[in-house]
C-alpha cells in the first residue's frame, strides 16, 4: 500500500470511529480523534491527488460533513438540555460554544 492509500484508507477509517464516538456522545473520543484527524487532513493536502480515486475522495468529504453535522445536532441537543433545567437548580454553567 502506498502513503498516498495509506492515508486515504486511514481517514475512512478515523470518520467511522469519529461519527461512532459522536453517536455515543463520548467528547474525549472525538477530541482526542480530532488530533489525527487535523494531521490526517494535512497529510491530505500534500498527496498526488491525480492518483486518487475521485469516488473515495468524495466519501470522505460525505463522512466528515456527516460528522459535521452529527456534531452540530449534538452541540444544540445539548444547549437545549441545559437551558431546560431552571437556573437555580444548575449547579453549573457549561460552554457549547466551543
Amino acid at each position: 500500500m502506498d502513503r498516498d492509500t495509506d492515508v486515504v484508507s486511514q481517514l475512512e477509517r478515523l470518520l467511522s470511529v469519529e461519527r461512532v464516538a459522536i453517536i455515543a456522545l463520548d467528547g474525549e473520543a472525538v477530541d482526542a480523534l480530532a488530533i489525527t484527524k487535523e494531521r490526517l487532513f494535512g497529510e491530505l493536502r500534500h498527496l498526488d491527488t491525480a492518483k486518487l480515486e475521485r469516488q473515495r475522495m468524495r466519501q470522505i468529504v460525505e463522512a466528515a460533513r456527516r460528522n459535521v453535522l452529527l456534531l452540530a445536532h449534538a452541540r444544540e441537543l445539548t444547549r437545549a438540555a441545559i437551558e431546560s433545567v431552571p437556573a437555580e437548580r444548575r449547579g453549573l454553567r457549561v460552554s457549547v460554544t466551543g
